[in-house]
């Protein structure tokens, strides 16, 4: 009998939710694209998005993806 192969790593996404306080959305937005920026020099980064909220009152949503959930553990 032969052992079934491991599966492959599949990509994993990581998604935060926050808000920004009043007056302080340019701030927080240049806070994290320079954390994508710093995210993109380790491994198995594959990318992030900031999506802004629609609404005055809405969430920012943060969504960053990894090549594997061994690479977001780093």
């Amino acid at each position: 009998m032969s052992a079934s192969p491991t599966p492959a790593a599949a990509p994993i996404s990581r998604i935060a939710k926050r808000k920004a306080k009043p007056g302080c959305e340019a701030a927080y937005e240049a806070v994290v694209r320079g954390m994508f920026a710093e995210t993109g020099k380790f491994p198995g980064f594959l990318g992030a998005d900031l999506i802004p909220p629609h609404a005055p009152d809405d969430v920012y949503q943060v969504v960053m993806r990894f090549a594997s959930q061994a690479d977001l553990d780093r």
